[in-house]
């Protein structure tokens, strides 16, 4: 590996702070009253130049890569754009029809959004950080052009995420942008499990054909493959590669609370299942010394009670006292644990984590982190919060993602031998690969379907035009804060 020289060392990390800090600026100006939030902006800019100058220099070059560089662009491209990110490809109906009817609320409301067609107004209360540059184009050009300047943020965002990987692996690889995007657990041999219990087996290979949904087949537990995650929330999970992949790189302390909050806004139930890490990493570059107890606590406060992170603090209060607005936010709960729940969850672990902790353990791959996020995975997986199991699906995020980049470690290497057991991880890969590829199968099936007149179903999923839409928007306690809550009485701007 071989730094890039310059200013230029620093550029892939530079331009991934400022594309997740841009979103949370606007929050800050739009949301926030001026008396707190122009002392937190200051700090919040002052604090990007500290945690700029503390980045280390991006230990990648991308020389002589130039036909690897322009097939990985291709094929995030083509990524991005059949996600149905910007309606040019058939979306999926259930997510993209809330985060539709939530950006055109983020463009034809002032902010902060608020909703006073009914006797008490109401509030868009959710992790929409990913829109906002989007929303404010649209603001200014129009919808639709929000919607084309969607496709680009996402795949500026998902190209950010897949330099960072590169560095991580020491190497830019086709074989790992493959595995980016058709990494997946077994969820196949659940959906054959099920068709064999309910003796529909004959069904199988016509949902098979028509790109069925794999996954969510347990319900209870799920762990969705990346092409899930970017086809049906990409508004969380691109920002969550990009914040992940930064707090992997830090070599201290100094910066790491503010790099984590970069990922608040956007991906709150990933950045809980990330917190374990992080306390973790805080523990691991503590710099303690074996001097007298009184100096080794000193300089442990001076690296680690930094500008950066106390405004990272500031800023994470804020945006966890926004959320705390939400209606459905205090019913905390968890799944019942019986016999059933815990078979559901044996059946959930082999097939998403325990089919590759195997070849992890054999090819001695697994590490510290791994381990806290797998404990961490496996305790978030029994919380639930709200009315459905989000938060045990997107807790698990981290976990899955990590198992990623130790499994391309795997692949990407060829110095590994036991070239047996490597063609056994292939051989699982592949069959993991078949649930991005249902995804794939059903956006083009339908996308042609539309283009050739065999269906007249549009494109875009747009049968709720707002989430304030009580009667029909099924999910609308995910999206609603109040305007009594703590955050909008004494925080939030007051539009009149």
């Amino acid at each position: 590996m071989n730094a890039m020289p310059g200013a230029k060392s620093k550029l892939i990390p530079t331009i991934s702070l400022v594309y997740l800090s841009v979103p949370i600026l606007l929050f800050l100006i739009y949301w926030i009253k001026p008396l707190i939030s122009v002392p937190i902006i200051a700090l919040f800019l002052y604090s990007f130049y500290l945690t700029y100058r503390n980045e280390s220099p991006f230990q990648l070059s991308f020389k002589n890569t130039k036909t690897k560089i322009t097939i990985i662009l291709l094929i995030l491209l083509v990524w991005v754009i059949l996600s149905g990110i910007g309606g040019l490809v058939w979306q999926n109906r259930w997510d993209h029809m809330f985060r539709n009817a939530l950006f055109s609320d983020q463009v034809k409301y002032a902010w902060p959004v608020i909703d006073t067609s009914l006797s008490q107004p109401r509030m868009l209360c959710y992790n929409f950080g990913f829109w906002l540059p989007s929303a404010l184009i649209g603001k200014l050009f129009g919808l639709q052009a929000g919607y084309v300047f969607q496709i680009i943020w996402a795949l500026i965002g998902v190209v950010l995420a897949f330099a960072l990987i590169s560095e991580h692996l020491g190497k830019v690889s086709v074989a790992a942008v493959v595995l980016f995007v058709l990494f997946s657990g077994l969820d196949i041999v659940l959906f054959f499990l099920g068709k064999i219990h309910s003796n529909t087996l004959q069904t199988a290979l016509p949902e098979l054909l028509q790109g069925t949904h794999l996954e969510l087949k347990l319900y209870q537990f799920s762990s969705a493959s990346n092409t899930t995650l970017l086809f049906w929330v990409y508004n969380q999970v691109i920002p969550f590669w990009v914040v992940f992949l930064l707090l992997l790189r830090q070599k201290n302390n100094r910066s790491r609370l503010f790099v984590y909050m970069l990922m608040l806004l956007y991906a709150p139930f990933p950045a809980v299942g990330c917190l374990p890490m992080v306390v973790y990493q805080f523990l691991q570059k503590s710099n303690f010394t074996e001097e007298s107890g009184a100096k080794s606590v000193r300089t442990f406060f001076r690296n680690t009670i930094t500008v950066s992170n106390v405004t990272g603090f500031l800023v994470c209060l804020l945006i966890a006292l926004f959320y705390m607005s939400n209606i459905a936010t205090g019913s905390l709960g968890t799944i019942k644990i019986n016999a059933s729940s815990l078979m559901e969850f044996a059946l959930y672990f082999s097939t998403e984590f325990l089919v590759y902790l195997v070849f992890l353990v054999l090819f001695r791959k697994t590490d510290s982190i791994y381990w806290v996020l797998m404990i961490s995975m496996v305790a978030f997986s029994f919380i639930t919060l709200g009315n459905n199991y989000d938060f045990g699906w997107r807790t698990c995020i981290p976990a899955a993602f990590y198992t990623m980049l130790l499994i391309m470690k795997i692949v990407t290497d060829p110095q590994l031998g036991r070239k047996w057991l490597r063609a056994a991880l292939i051989v699982v890969l592949l069959m993991g690969s078949i649930t991005p590829a249902m995804e794939v199968l059903r956006t083009l099936e339908h996308t042609a379907a539309y283009y050739t007149g065999a269906s007249s179903e549009p494109l875009m999923s747009s049968s709720l035009t707002t989430v304030f839409d009580q009667k029909n928007n099924k999910c609308y306690d995910n999206f609603i804060g109040t305007t009594d809550s703590a955050f909008a009485k004494y925080i939030m701007q007051n539009r009149d």
